[in-house]
């Protein structure tokens, strides 16, 4: 199964590519990541695939894993004991 860097690079070979995420431009293989819109790394059409810069990449998910945090603590705070039933 192909990789989704592979996917997106085979379908778009020519640079540069748009930062989905700040919109700047990316203008080196080095610099490429690619990112899965959905969230599920081997989901790999190419509609999923997205071009972005490392950094903003970092970004992105650090801010996701905030978010899901956020909504586990507060998903844990609803529950109640089993001594309250």
């Amino acid at each position: 199964m192909a990789k989704g860097r592979e996917v997106f690079l085979a379908a778009n070979p020519d640079w540069p590519w748009t930062c989905f995420f700040c919109g700047e431009e990316v203008w080196s293989r080095e610099d490429l990541q690619v990112h899965h819109m959905d969230e599920i790394d081997f989901h790999n059409d190419i509609g999923n695939l997205f071009a972005v810069h490392p950094g903003c990449h970092k970004k992105w998910h650090a801010a996701l894993k905030r978010i899901r945090l956020k909504a586990f603590r507060a998903r844990a705070a609803l529950e109640l004991p089993e001594t309250a039933l």
